[in-house]
């Protein structure tokens, strides 16, 4: 139930990230603008926006991922399959999954 917000938020966090490390204005963060031509993106600022995502989600993208990244929008996706593949990063899912494993455990006792 609570996706939605955990997808806007990404968007949110990505879009924040991108426009402190690139020292740009958050209109020209456009969905579909291309990260290195029309935001001047290079590798370090790659590896800057790196550490912020892992500073606010807890995630940190390959580096060959990465590379891969054109657009804002493929910056948002990958984030977003990451935060998938880690349901640690989702708390929302781990509480449930946690209790669901300590009610288990008590009633086999």
């Amino acid at each position: 139930m609570s996706q939605p917000t955990e997808t806007t938020n990404v968007a949110e966090v990505v879009h924040a990230a991108l426009t402190s490390v690139l020292a740009v204005s958050g209109a020209d963060v456009t969905p579909e603008a291309d990260l290195r031509t029309d935001l001047g993106a290079d590798s370090l600022d790659f590896a800057e926006f790196n550490m912020a995502l892992e500073e606010k989600l807890g995630v940190q993208l390959h580096d060959d991922e990465l590379h891969g990244v054109t657009t804002v929008t493929d910056a948002v996706e990958l984030v977003r399959r990451e935060l998938a593949r880690r349901p640690q990063n989702r708390t929302t899912a781990e509480s449930a999954t946690t209790s669901a494993g300590h009610g288990a455990s008590a009633g086999n006792q």
